[in-house]
């Protein structure tokens, strides 16, 4: 290609090539004259003739193929039937070859009557050449109603005489295209009531690919039936599942999206050995010739008391650990069939391991335990082959050569693969084309495969007809709906050919459709649509641009319409207002004006709702009391909300249990001295108690995302540079390099380099960072950060005098290589009653007394700390009575240590005295008391909401609300949050 060279691999170019060739084809244009009619026709020129080549060589055939068959066909007297009377009705030819098709049926029949629209002066013209005769126009009749009058004169140059709307005719509009589609479907009851069957009304469409699952969605509220010539548009689970692991290769091997296919039911069952089931059932293509395809069973859930308790799957979905996804979760498998096998084997040793370490007594534990584990050798022995298979992908081939691979996965993996089998089937024809990759096979797979349209297979009576407006000529119907004449809508901007513009068009031949033919069957549409409804034809359009988010007004098509009726074109603003009065829809509120004519409850209740606001409450009063009656989730939701926002506190203000309740001794089981607390879940209390509940009782936290790391989030980087302190100070102690000080500062920073450089390899393995440069970067800012910390603790002023002797020293927690070996597993029962689980990040030493360190990498709080800042840093002083319980020693101080430039390198001390134990003394006793009284109310202080992790389980308004509760029951809270 010459003119075509620069744009030939952009995505567009092919969809307009195909459509250029079709028409070329289908006109029979000669290659030798369109090669010499423009700067593009050699390029034209020769790809129509490599099509036809093609088409020859593979045995296929298309639209312009079929019909020379059947012209030749004909002229060889192969088709006895052409010489029975022949009538052609509403016959409208596109091209030439269906006029020649015409010709062919016509000159071997001796009697033959065609039909024509009176405006379609083409097709007149056409049938008049091909038959020899004159047209006989048949008139409509001289009624006087709107209909007659419109399809009389509309498009007409000359003024049509005046008149008037009547109901022939209805005009109205609706919010938008989902309302609209509710509109037809409530006038279509209406029109029921009255005695139209179904099957006597017709809806017409222009776009039918955004209006028909409006449509549908409609009817089915509604219950209306329906007959769509379309077929209906549903989701493929089997293409969705393909394509997932396709995106799944493509992304490499991403574990997320190994989830999602997981998670869409398509799993087969699982054969010994993995291998691809038994397919010798010919499957037949999609296409022309086999539309139809065997539906997919629905398959009956099997009931709970079916399952088999050892099968891996169950209905499709595969079986795993407390759910699938958080095993991939704590295996991190991120990408990379290496990485696959490696972690989810690490995650099973760790599982057999923990098994082994647990006690007899903790029989149920290993049950679990075992449970998992045996759910994890499933997702192996299902998983690495198809990720194995997935990683063998090349990185291009043919597309015979992706076929065959694609094929044998989807017998493998998916559980139903007929319908994705019909679609690759239908692809063979395209087996010698490439290279292709595999980013070029999901792009031309996506439109196929994620939706499959089933065709219509039973009869069209006593159900509304749904059809593109094309579909409608030769047949009438009592009421016609024709939605959609909005601007943009209908009609369709009309444009060139970007390949073969017009002028270049006329040069070539006389059949190619030019933007006046494309005009004259846009306005024929119209023309169409009108002549189906011998009663009463409704049009409307939408006033709103959803997508745009813009008004949207009628159609110039409409004006000439309602032109046509009346005699003149109506004022833009009063025709908008008239036409939004003829309808129930509104803007703003989902549901009609008059409940009466509600098509579903939901539309009732709200449009009983909406009349209830309009007026004052005395009138109302009572009247919205059915819905409290009827729904019992409303009810409940409804005084929920009445409840949160009244000033006094109920159990619908976060916890609030009385003695009677049953949910009250469970929660005494949660006391201080009933379970193990860590520092940082009691730190919760005073941001909100009821945030406390959902993390440390509850147990709820954000669902885990499996994602390649882009950046180091704070979290991430604060146990980085924990493990990195806690390997650095333990290498040091070994080699008797405590404390850090100006001698040693140098061979220090040289192991601290050496440490970090281990850490960071062993968080790159577990996170899988997606840009190793930024990754790299990110390394060398903690690097830094940790030579500013060390600087800083050589230039403390009383850094000589305590030597560090206790890191990560764990207590309450699960063993760990990264813990002092002076940890144990035993949480710490502290004299206030308090059993504290927790690591102290260093422990230093000084003539027999202690000094706690706890370590941050944020920033240093804006409020000064004195004792417990304000109910949230509790870690100083319960981690000072930890390690004197642990070690038998007094302890002299406790410290907060912001070891990075974030936080300034700023040392907070704490001290540990009979003042400051008093105070955290306290703070345990006011949160102690209220577990025990059953009140943890949804209180968080001043903008705690903005970051929390609860926000969706609470909504956007505890603050305020809290501003209108009573304040005196809530009085603990304030005390602790004005503690230093």
């Amino acid at each position: 290609m010459k003119r075509f060279e620069s744009v030939a691999r952009t995505p567009g170019f092919f969809r307009a090539l195909a459509s250029t060739v079709s028409e070329l084809r289908n006109n029979k244009v000669d290659p030798n004259r369109l090669a010499q009619a423009s700067a593009s026709g050699e390029d034209l020129a020769n790809l129509l003739v490599e099509c036809g080549k093609n088409l020859d060589q593979t045995g296929l055939a298309d639209t312009a193929s079929i019909y020379s068959a059947a012209i030749d066909a004909i002229r060889a007297g192969e088709f006895p039937a052409s010489k029975l009377p022949i009538l052609f009705l509403d016959i409208a030819p596109l091209s030439y070859i269906e006029q020649e098709f015409i010709l062919a049926l016509a000159s071997q029949s001796d009697e033959v009557m065609a039909t024509a629209h009176a405006r379609d002066e083409g097709t007149i013209r056409i049938f008049s050449t091909a038959l020899n005769v004159s047209p006989t126009l048949i008139e409509a009749g001289d009624t006087p109603t709107a209909l007659a009058r419109l399809r009389r004169h509309v498009f007409e140059i000359a003024a049509p005489p005046a008149g008037s709307m009547d109901s022939t005719v209805n005009f109205v509009s609706a919010a938008d295209e989902n309302r609209e589609c509710v509109e037809i479907a409530r006038s279509i009851l209406e029109a029921a009531r009255s005695g139209v069957p179904f099957d006597r009304v017709a809806i017409l469409l222009r776009n039918p690919d955004l209006y028909q699952p409006l449509i549908e969605d409609s009817f089915r509220r509604a219950g209306i039936p329906a007959f769509f010539t379309r077929g209906t548009r549903r989701p493929n689970p089997s293409g969705r599942a393909l394509l997932t692991l396709l995106a799944c290769a493509s992304e490499r091997l991403s574990a997320s999206r190994f989830s999602e296919y997981l998670s869409l039911g398509q799993v087969p069952d699982l054969q010994e050995p993995h291998t691809a089931p038994d397919q010798t059932a010919w499957i037949p293509p999609q296409g022309e010739l086999f539309p139809d395809l065997p539906p997919v069973p629905e398959e009956r859930p099997d009931r709970p008391e079916e399952w088999d308790s050892e099968s891996p799957i169950i209905a499709g979905t595969l079986r795993s650990p407390r759910h699938w996804e958080r095993l991939l979760v704590d295996a991190a498998v991120i990408g990379g069939y290496d990485r696959w096998v490696r972690r989810l084997g690490g995650l099973a040793s760790e599982f057999r391991k923990r098994i082994e370490e647990l006690a007899a007594e903790e029989e149920p534990v290993r049950g679990r335990l075992a449970q998992d584990l045996a759910r994890l050798e499933n997702l192996q022995r299902f998983a690495l082959p198809i990720v194995k298979f997935l990683d063998d992908f090349p990185p291009s081939g043919t597309w015979k050569e992706w076929l065959d691979r694609l094929e044998q996965l989807v017998k493998i993996a998916i559980r139903h693969p007929e319908p994705v089998l019909s679609v690759l089937a239908e692809l063979r024809p395209m087996s010698n084309i490439g290279p292709v990759t595999l980013d070029e096979i999901r792009e031309a797979l996506s439109d196929r495969l994620t939706f499959l349209r089933s065709e219509p297979t039973d009869r069209r009576y006593g159900k509304v007809f749904v059809a593109t407006i094309p579909e409608v000529s030769g047949l009438s119907f009592d009421i016609v709906f024709l939605p959609a004449l909005g601007e943009d809508i209908f009609p369709k901007k009309a444009f060139e050919d970007p390949l073969l513009l017009d002028g270049q068009r006329a040069a070539v031949s006389p059949y190619l459709p030019t933007q006046d033919v494309r005009v004259r069957r846009e306005r024929m549409l119209l023309h169409l649509a009108a002549s189906a409804g011998q009663s009463r034809l409704w049009i409307s359009y939408p006033r709103m641009d959803l997508a745009q988010g813009r008004a949207r007004g009628p159609s110039f098509y409409a004006l000439d319409v309602l032109r046509a009726m009346t005699g003149q074109i109506p004022e833009l603003r009063a025709l908008e207002q008239r036409a939004a009065e003829s309808s129930q829809s509104q803007i703003g509120w989902p549901a009609p004006r008059n409940s009466a004519v509600a098509i579903d409850d939901a539309e009732y209740d709200l449009a009983v709702t909406n009349t209830v606001l309009r007026k004052a409450p005395a009138e109302v009063r009572g009247a919205g009391r059915y819905l409290m009656e009827t729904s019992e989730c409303l009810a409940r939701s409804l005084r929920a909300r009445w409840a949160r926002w009244d000033r006094n506190w109920s159990p619908y203000d976060g916890v609030n249990f009385q003695p009677a309740d049953t949910a009250f001794p469970v929660l005494q089981q949660h006391r201080l001295s009933g379970r193990p607390y860590s520092a940082t879940a009691l730190q919760h209390f005073a941001i909100c108690p009821y945030r406390f509940v959902l993390r440390s009782i509850y147990k709820l936290q954000p669902r885990d995302q499996i994602s390649a790391l882009e950046r180091l989030d704070p979290l991430t980087r604060g146990h980085l540079f924990h493990a990195v302190q806690f390997r650095l100070l333990s290498r040091l102690k070994s080699m008797d390099l405590l404390p850090i000080d100006a001698t040693n500062q140098a061979r220090v920073l040289e192991i601290a380099d050496q440490v970090l450089d281990e850490v960071a390899e062993i968080y790159r393995e577990e996170l899988a960072p997606a840009i190793p440069r930024v990754w790299e970067s990110e390394i060398e800012e903690v690097r830094w950060d940790l030579r500013g910390w060390i600087r800083h603790v050589v230039l403390a002023s009383d850094n000589a005098q305590w030597k560090p002797a206790w890191f990560e020293l764990a207590f309450g927690v699960r063993k760990s290589p990264d813990q002092d070996p002076n940890s144990t597993p035993d949480p710490i029962a502290l004299p206030n009653g308090l059993r504290l689980r927790g690591a102290i990040d260093m422990i230093e030493e000084q003539s027999g007394q202690i000094r706690i360190t706890d370590h941050k990498t944020g920033k240093v709080p804006s409020d000064l700390v004195e004792f417990v800042g304000k109910g949230e840093v509790l870690q100083p002083l319960l981690y000072a009575q930890a390690a004197e319980a642990l070690l038998g020693k007094t302890a002299a101080g406790s410290r907060l240590s912001y070891c990075t430039e974030t936080g300034g390198y700023q040392v907070i001390d704490v001290p540990v005295d009979e003042q400051s134990r008093e105070v955290i003394n306290k703070v345990l006793h006011i949160i102690d008391n209220s577990i025990a009284s059953g009140f943890l109310p949804a209180a968080p202080r001043r903008d705690a909401c903005h970051y929390c992790d609860y926000h969706l389980v609470c909504g956007p308004y505890e603050e305020l609300r809290l501003q209108r509760k009573s304040q005196g029951k809530v009085a603990f809270l304030n005390e602790i949050r004005e503690m230093p």
